[in-house]
This record gives structure tokens, C-alpha cells and sequence, in this order.
């Protein structure tokens, strides 16, 4: 079994480092440490021969803490209590489970400069099937919360259209809301 991803979208390291270079979000809103699909979605690639059909694809979002689930599946030991749910099934091209909702949270230092001193900036996103909310709080400014459609395929090709501005659209907001605020 060869599995190939990355934990999160490109990072400007500190001022030091172009997240533009190479299109390391692949056009995506966002990079390394924040919530938006930019910094989420990354691809995978994966390989067992005789086993996985040459060309899949499966565009249901997952995330890392899958791989544990799956590992274990494929390894034969037995499954623990984990938020990851197992991919085999996907993977082998039959249906299989899928998230009810995804959750994220990021908390990290804001350094415009290496130089300027930081600021804190927390995030939480909650993504239930093609909706996604991200709060944000930092230091330096009041919070704020950004509303997405992030459905395949998408109406926004970089997911950067926050649909806070016309709420009226957004008639699965206030559950959204109370579901973030629960987790958080």
C-alpha cells in the first residue's frame, strides 16, 4: 500500500517562503494554518496493486484522522473510538461511510513581518455536506464569521465568495452557527 498527501496547504513561512510558488493551493483561498479550503484540501494518491482500480477517484471529503481508521482496517487490527472513519471501501471503488460534518480548529500567531511582533488568531470551521462556517477571532480586530458553498463542483473556484454579505441564501446558517458553537 502507498499512500501520498499532505497535512495542509502551502506555507509562507514566515514572510520567508512564496505560497503562491508552483500554485501550492491549486487556486484555493488560503494556506497552512487557516480554515479555508486552500489551507484543507489537499490531494491524495494511492496505490495497492490488484486491490485499488487504476484511475479512481473519490471526491467525498476526509480527512487525515481517517488514515488511522484505515490503516487499521487494512491491517486487520481492530478499530478504536476515533473521529477518522476507514476509507478500504472507497478506496476498493464500492460505497462506504462518509462524514455527517467535518471540524477544525487553529490557533496560531500572526507575524506581518519577521521583525513585527504577533498577534493571536484563533479558527473554527464546521463543514456539514456543501455548507462550511468559519469563526474567527483575533487580537488585533473583533470576530467575525465567513459563510461558503463549497459543493462540487463549485460555483466559487477558489471558495473565496463569503455569502455572509446576502444571509437570506442562508437559511441553514443559524444551525450551523449553534453546531460550531457547540463544538468550540
Amino acid at each position: 500500500v502507498i499512500i501520498v498527501t499532505s497535512d495542509n496547504g502551502p506555507h509562507a513561512a514566515g514572510g520567508i517562503i512564496d505560497p503562491t510558488l508552483l500554485n501550492g493551493a491549486g487556486g484555493l483561498d488560503g494556506m497552512k494554518f487557516e480554515l479555508f479550503e486552500g489551507g484543507l484540501r489537499v490531494p491524495m494518491i494511492g496505490r495497492w496493486n490488484g486491490r485499488w482500480p487504476a484511475g479512481h477517484t473519490v471526491n467525498d471529503p476526509h480527512a487525515l484522522w481517517d488514515l488511522p481508521s484505515t490503516f487499521r482496517e487494512l491491517s486487520g487490527a481492530p478499530q478504536k473510538h476515533t473521529d477518522g472513519i476507514s476509507l478500504v471501501s472507497k478506496f476498493e471503488g464500492r460505497a462506504g461511510p462518509n462524514h455527517e460534518s467535518l471540524y477544525w480548529e487553529s490557533y496560531h500567531i500572526i507575524q506581518p513581518s519577521r521583525t513585527a511582533s504577533g498577534y493571536l488568531r484563533q479558527e473554527a470551521a464546521l463543514r456539514v455536506g456543501d455548507k462550511k462556517i468559519i469563526r474567527v477571532e483575533e487580537q488585533s480586530t473583533a470576530s467575525y464569521v465567513l459563510v461558503f458553498d463549497v459543493s462540487d463542483p463549485f460555483p466559487d473556484e477558489s471558495f473565496s465568495e463569503n455569502l455572509a454579505h446576502d444571509l437570506s441564501s442562508c437559511d441553514w446558517l443559524p444551525e450551523l452557527t449553534a453546531r460550531l458553537n457547540a463544538e468550540h
